[in-house]
């Protein structure tokens, strides 16, 4: 048994956090995740909760996406997570929260969507206007996302 291991499975806090994360994808909740720079043993964190996951997620596996600050996160999630024929037949006259929730066939409907890279408290408020405006607008109860952000150790679910 590696370090990662023992801490993110034994340690009660790194515990509580990971069954908080597990409990909000298992609950159909998206999941705003702020971690520090310097998280213990990181990679064993994506494993743990991509373990847990496997236990009430069925077929849907995790999949993890670098994001782009200069990017809005309603393009990166048509860019990333939408095929070429959905992705044209996207009209700039409604939002993509809009546009994404009126379509069946993106990949966010069949993946748990963990999105890295967000550094800074501006890029992660635009993430948080994206996934509220989606959250009013779509049925989430099986699109997922959850936003590693490396601003601080708070977790806040929405």
């Amino acid at each position: 048994m590696n370090g990662g291991t023992i801490w993110w499975g034994q340690v009660g806090n790194s515990l509580q956090l990971l069954s908080e994360v597990t409990n909000a994808l298992r609950d159909g909740r998206s999941a705003v995740l702020q971690l520090p720079r310097r998280l213990p043993w990181r990679q064993d964190f994506y494993e743990a909760v991509d373990f847990r996951r496997s236990a009430f997620g069925g077929v849907k596996r995790m999949m993890r996406l670098d994001w782009n600050p200069g990017e809005e996160p309603g393009e990166f999630v048509l860019d990333e997570l939408c095929s070429n024929r959905v992705k044209a037949d996207y009209w700039p006259g409604q939002t993509y929260a809009q546009y994404l929730g009126s379509r069946e066939d993106i990949l966010l409907n069949d993946y748990y969507v963990w999105v890295c890279g967000i550094h800074s408290k501006m890029n992660a408020a635009d993430w948080n206007r994206f996934l509220h405006e989606a959250m009013e607008i779509l049925d989430f109860r099986q699109r997922r996302m959850l936003i590693d952000n490396l601003l601080s150790t708070h977790i806040n679910f929405r």
